[in-house]
């Protein structure tokens, strides 16, 4: 089986399968409704905008069913670890493997960086799930979780609902539909 071919099970309670609609217009600010001023979960009709969100990209030279594939795999330098989180049954196994990998000795200067690339690649200009994002208008995206991922997201579990978190995803996909709306090239994630 060659490194393109997934054997995927039953998706996790935050993925979308592939062959899943995905919202219209009127769940994400389109045409038929406003966009609201905060979106405080990616979860339901804001799923699409999840890593773990079913949407195929191409990064360093391998197709990866999500950005979490791809952002995990983007943590190491060898070909046999970045194959072996590409054939994660899921992005949940996807995270939990990339958890023990060797980490690429820049990792902690490039993560945002990359993060980033791979969201813009996620979000291509004219595409669905561009368009989509476009649609959230100015929305604040807001990874609210209760997993208490304070730096990627916000928690929202009663121990943290007080004390806002970093939403580094948030920030990031908020820059990358920037991009998009201005029709700028992607830049750099540093100031993130």
């Amino acid at each position: 089986m060659g490194p393109k071919a997934l054997k995927r099970k039953a998706p996790d309670t935050n993925e979308m399968p592939a062959d899943a609609k995905l919202p219209g217009p009127e769940h994400a600010g389109g045409p038929s409704a406003s966009p609201p001023s905060e979106i405080t979960s990616f979860r339901g009709d804001y799923n699409f905008l999840s890593n773990f969100f079913h949407s195929p990209i191409v990064y360093d030279g391998l197709e990866f069913p999500t950005v979490e594939h791809a952002f995990q795999a983007a943590k190491c330098l060898d070909q046999a670890s970045k194959l072996k989180l590409l054939n994660c049954n899921s992005p949940t196994i996807a995270k939990r493997v990339g958890r023990k990998v060797s980490l690429r000795p820049d990792w902690e200067r490039v993560k945002m960086d990359i993060m980033h690339d791979i969201l813009a690649l996620k979000f291509a200009p004219n595409s669905q799930l561009g368009n989509l994002l476009l649609a959230t208008g100015n929305a604040e995206l807001i990874e609210g979780n209760a997993w208490h991922d304070n730096v990627w997201g916000s928690c929202v579990c009663p121990k943290h609902k007080n004390s806002p978190g970093q939403n580094k995803l948030g920030k990031l996909i908020m820059g990358v539909r920037d991009e998009l709306r201005s029709g700028e090239k992607p830049s750099s994630a540093s100031n993130v």
